[in-house]
């Protein structure tokens, strides 16, 4: 199960590779994963970062809305990583 560190750290990570002085993430309305404490802190630490985009700006689809189109093959991907024997990193995915 992924959690508010986890999605934290992804969120880092793109920001990291952005070149962006203005960023806009879509996130669905999960509490567990993109509303929580853990991921605005760490958004509010990135930011006053030199290498980071100096604005952040988080905006969540209305409830029962939250369809995305990445939705569709996000369990296509989490079978195709449960038959793989070997690991696979975040900088794979780029």
């Amino acid at each position: 199960m992924v959690g508010a560190a986890d999605v934290a750290a992804a969120y880092v990570k793109c920001l990291e590779m952005c070149n962006a002085d203005k960023v806009t993430i879509w996130a669905d309305n999960c509490c567990g994963q993109n509303k929580n404490w853990t991921l605005f802190t760490t958004l509010c630490i990135c930011v006053n970062q030199e290498w980071c985009p100096s604005e952040v700006s988080l905006k969540y689809l209305e409830k029962g809305h939250t369809y995305m189109k990445p939705d569709s093959i996000h369990g296509l991907i989490g079978k195709k990583l449960k038959k793989t024997s070997r690991s696979i990193y975040f900088s794979q995915f780029r």
